[in-house]
């Protein structure tokens, strides 16, 4: 068994989606999916071989209030509160990508999802100038901010968004993290 993990959770078959976690040594490691090969089922054989204690995800794992009680005053048929707060998307815009992400929570029902938004993190640690633009630079600037016993290897900005996934896990697990949304609609950590 391992602690958390971070995922990255990208396209079905686009070899997109990335795991963080890190083994019993400490050390911070990162996989990724294959081109062509199946993000979910990738995802549910590393839980089932790893036994992570929890999942931090990147991907909507709920809809709008307004979908469990259309009588809702006040409905936003396209964003959650955290959505709002957080300058997402809307999980409306991202349907199948939400939907996935919601079964997969399902399917590993055992475990406990948590979602983040990796570019919510950036922002509570000032990070932005090089986000999405230098991986080098961004990391070194992570790392300054968040001091890991290592910083794993990352080849592509996906990697990147699974790190700061793991990442925003041990500040949840440590009660550094910020929370944005509602818990009747949808938290979102950082």
């Amino acid at each position: 068994m391992i602690g958390h993990i971070g995922i990255d959770y990208g396209s079905k078959l686009a070899g997109t989606t990335a795991i963080c976690f890190a083994d019993s040594n400490n050390k911070i490691s990162i996989g990724q999916s294959a081109n062509k090969q199946d993000a979910d089922r990738f995802i549910i054989d590393f839980c089932q071989s790893h036994k992570p204690s929890s999942v931090y995800i990147d991907a909507p794992l709920s809809l709008p209030a307004v979908y469990k009680n259309p009588a809702v005053e006040e409905s936003n048929f396209f964003y959650r509160q955290a959505d709002i707060e957080a300058r997402a998307m809307s999980p409306l815009f991202l349907g199948g990508l939400t939907a996935r992400a919601m079964k997969l929570n399902r399917d590993l029902k055992s475990l406990p999802f948590y979602e983040v938004y990796p570019k919510l993190l950036v922002t509570t640690l000032d990070l932005k100038v090089f986000y999405k633009k230098d991986i080098t630079h961004f990391l070194e600037g992570l790392f300054q901010k968040i001091h890991l016993p290592n910083l794993p290897q990352c080849d592509n900005w996906h990697q990147v968004d699974a790190l700061l996934a793991f990442i925003s896990g041990i500040r949840h697990v440590n009660k550094q993290h910020i929370s944005i949304g509602t818990p009747s609609e949808g938290v979102i950590f950082a």
